[in-house]
């Protein structure tokens, strides 16, 4: 893998920031085809167009994230809820044994695949587990601690394994593929914090301690790194979400600025 520090990218003077010019709390970042961007902080989901204009804002309590469904629109993900654009928050919960349901109130992330089902990673179940598009439970996907979820475009899905420097890439059918470990390489992973996939399922990962992104190729093999200088302008030493657009562009959010800053 290329030393940490090469510059496939440059910060580009685009920010994006909220009502006050800045967010606080971003908690996911996601990319709308033909849309835009959507951020995620403490205060509910702000939209941005192309251009990074904000055009609209919602407001849900403490919102821990964002997924994209396959006709493209964008869920808000809560401790125990799906909100969709339209309609009433969809309630999660999985039956016990004795047939009653039990509620998830402690959701990390969530993604959907191409059939419109959801998947959701819950810190009490340890497990991600498979949804209808109405919130009916459909079973078991896989055993993961999963912080963060993303889906390429043939429904394989990369996980970020709960305090570990680990990702999982896992198939439609919840099957691991592959591991990436980088443990005792030159530039290994530390803290990984938001996970990633571009139009040609390349795997984006964002590393908070190292103030860097590894990328990968859909089969997990390494690619390159990216990170600027810690005293450079667009440094992102304290980064807590990232996406990637469809022309390749790095959307990454950094609380030590309170701004989502663009790389290209």
């Amino acid at each position: 893998m290329p030393t940490l520090g090469f510059s496939a990218y440059s910060l580009s003077n685009r920010k994006l920031g909220g009502a006050l010019g800045t967010f606080k709390g971003v908690a996911a970042i996601g990319f709308v085809p033909g849309q835009g961007i959507v951020v995620v902080n403490a205060t509910g989901l702000h939209a941005f167009d192309g251009n990074g204009n904000a055009i609209a804002s919602r407001t849900y309590p403490e919102p821990v994230g964002v997924c994209l469904t396959p006709d493209g629109r964008t869920v808000a993900v809560g401790r125990g809820w799906l909100r969709p654009e339209a309609g009433p928050p969809i309630l999660l919960g999985t039956t016990k044994n004795d047939g009653t349901n039990r509620p998830l109130e402690q959701i990390r992330a969530a993604a959907a695949l191409s059939s419109g089902e959801y998947l959701v990673s819950d810190a009490d179940a340890r497990a991600v587990m498979r949804f209808s598009p109405d919130g009916k439970h459909l079973g078991f996907f896989c055993e993961a601690r999963a912080d963060r979820l993303a889906v390429d475009d043939l429904d394989q899905v990369v996980m970020i394994e709960r305090g570990t420097p680990v990702v999982i890439i896992a198939g439609p059918d919840g099957r691991m593929l592959k591991r990436i470990e980088t443990r005792g390489a030159k530039n290994e992973l530390r803290n990984p914090v938001d996970v990633a996939v571009d139009a040609f399922g390349h795997i984006y990962v964002l590393d908070r301690d190292l103030g860097g992104v590894f990328v990968f190729t859909p089969q997990g093999q390494p690619v390159t790194t990216f990170s600027i200088p810690e005293k450079a302008p667009g440094a992102f030493r304290r980064a807590t979400a990232m996406a990637v657009d469809d022309s390749g562009r790095l959307y990454i959010a950094d609380e030590r600025l309170q701004l989502v800053q663009v790389y290209q």
